[in-house]
């Protein structure tokens, strides 16, 4: 019971989210432009610092002329268009040109006013009074001239009461036309300092994911069996990347180049690796939870990105609509495996449901000021702020995981040690011996004591040897010295009445030394397989069938050899 209670303040709390992230920014309806005019008369900046200029412009669409950027250009024949917002309903098409003018009355006399325009999805010129005040990229009729730039913009202005503002948009390139954003009329360095912690703020955010990248990646370093970092690291390094390009840090660095096309397409790329490297993260937190054919699947539809690499930058950027629609689907695929995993109690499940709502809904918010003129100026939760929220929450499942191996890895290692410890002690217990016994011992000595920790039968059944004869086979043995048994045996004896061929001989002299067969066959240079045979011809010669009947024959008997 107390699980579902939980579930239910989520789900209520996500819902919440949700209804107030969707919500567009209250416009104050004093200040809505209408019929291509909007008043300022009651503005007062001491209490309202900046005014948008949204409402109703003119319009014209697929129609150039000089003439529109004057003061006096009558336009009262032009339709109107909502501003911000999209011209594709209106004119069928995104792509094209068209001219939008707006004339502002009544402005304060006071100094430091400007127009900030944020950005709109391709190229523009602003003019103010039929003065060219700002232009971002270069906009043009044909495609091939146009030149589509995304940086935010300040005009100021020379303190007249009345101006008229045109604005030339050209969109080749995009599947959306249009304003993204209305203008702005205030102070300029409100503006500019504006435009100075949006660009901090991207920052921060940009290396704080790189930052959590590195750490990630340093741990996995650190602990190779934990894979999740390195798909985590793989994750933050996507989001930066798609941070960087998205933020138009390459437009900053290339202001008059054609690097939009290039933009959108490092977009795409990082949006397809974060949501492979995510997936895979995934399966590594909740294997049960997260089914094979879903990482296939995921890699199957990664394949769409390939069209839009190829294709014109024009064509493939329809293929978008399609990519968000696989990202939604992915999304609630994600949050039924997150379930999943809270309702059988896997770790941290809950703590990770947050992480992926706040990052969700921060996506859906972005995706519906994408998409939905009505929402373009909406800028609650963003996809930035859904990123940082998300890297540091997956950072701290990550770091508790950590954490548990390494504490579990000290607990084994200090037991592995006491058990280390204990052995040790056994086995030097073990090896505790008097002095004596480390000394040199006689060949007959060491190879006696090795047999008769063998059954007494094993011996008895090839000669019938008695506990007294086994004694005074060792005493004997002990009292010969090693250094005289070779001494004792004689070549040509061996040769004459043994008839040992010289291989032999020098097998019977390793065997008598106390050398073992895997060392005779070592010495010899042969192998224990061509040693076995010799060893058989030696016995047979000497009507012997063991060491210790050889030696008593060789050694214990020399004049007779």
């Amino acid at each position: 019971m107390q699980m579902r209670y939980r579930l239910i303040v989520l789900t209520i709390i996500v819902i919440a989210i949700s209804f107030f992230s969707c919500m567009p920014a209250s416009a104050d309806k004093s200040f809505m432009a209408s019929a291509g005019v909007i008043d300022l008369a009651n503005w007062n900046p001491a209490v309202k610092k900046s005014i948008e200029l949204m409402g109703e412009w003119k319009f014209k669409w697929m129609d150039d002329n000089p003439d529109f950027t004057l003061s006096g250009f009558n336009d009262a024949g032009w339709p109107d268009i909502m501003v911000p917002g999209f011209w594709n309903e209106t004119t069928k098409t995104p792509f094209g040109y068209g001219w939008f003018r707006l004339k502002i009355i009544n402005i304060p006399k006071l100094e430091n006013l400007a127009i900030y325009l944020r950005d709109t999805h391709t190229a523009y010129k602003l003019y103010i009074n039929s003065k060219e005040a700002i232009h971002n990229g270069n906009p043009a009729v044909f495609r091939k001239t146009t030149i589509p730039v995304q940086l935010p913009r300040i005009a100021r202005l020379n303190g007249e009461e009345e101006i008229t503002v045109a604005l030339f948009i050209a969109n080749h390139h995009h599947r959306y036309g249009g304003t993204d954003n209305a203008p702005v009329i205030g102070f300029y360095h409100d503006f500019k300092l504006r435009i100075w912690a949006m660009d901090i703020g991207q920052s921060i955010v940009t290396g704080i994911i790189l930052m959590a990248a590195l750490y990630h990646l340093f741990l996995w370093l650190g602990r190779k069996q934990n894979r999740a970092n390195l798909y985590f690291t793989f994750l933050c390094f996507a989001i930066a990347t798609w941070l960087f390009a998205a933020h138009s840090y390459l437009q900053m660095i290339f202001p008059e180049d054609n690097v939009f096309a290039l933009r959108l397409r490092i977009e795409w790329i990082s949006i397809v690796l974060g949501t492979i490297s995510f997936f895979l993260f995934l399966r590594e937190l909740y294997p049960d939870e997260t089914p094979q054919f879903m990482i296939n699947t995921v890699y199957g539809t990664s394949l769409l990105v390939i069209p839009s690499l190829i294709l014109p930058i024009w064509e493939s950027t329809h293929l978008t609509v399609l990519g968000q629609l696989i990202i939604s689907v992915y999304a609630v695929w994600v949050l039924y495996i997150i379930i999943k995993a809270i309702i059988k109690k896997r770790k941290h499940a809950i703590l990770m449901f947050t992480g992926i709502s706040g990052f969700i809904f921060s996506l859906v918010t972005t995706m519906a000021a994408t998409n939905i003129s009505a929402l373009t100026g909406l800028y609650l939760l963003q996809i930035p702020a859904g990123f940082i929220f998300l890297v540091i929450v997956q950072s701290t499942i990550l770091s508790f995981r950590f954490i548990v191996a390494i504490r579990t890895a000290e607990y084994l290692s200090m037991d592995l040690q006491k058990e280390v410890n204990v052995k040790t002690r056994r086995i030097e217990k073990q090896n505790e011996q008097p002095n004596h016994m480390n000394d040199p011992k006689p060949y007959d000595f060491y190879e006696l004591s090795t047999k008769i920790r063998t059954p007494s039968q094993k011996y008895t059944a090839q000669k019938d040897y008695n506990i007294q004869q086994i004694q005074k086979m060792i005493m004997d043995a002990m009292q010969s010295p090693a250094t005289d048994r070779v001494d004792c045996i004689k070549k040509d004896k061996l040769r004459d009445k043994w008839h040992l061929t010289k291989r032999e001989i020098d097998v019977v002299k390793l065997l008598l030394d106390g050398y073992y067969y895997k060392e005779i066959s070592s010495k010899l240079n042969i192998s224990i397989n061509t040693l076995k045979p010799y060893i058989s011809s030696i016995y047979k010669k000497c009507n012997v069938n063991n060491k210790i009947d050889l030696y008593n024959t060789l050694i214990k008997q020399p004049v007779s050899i």
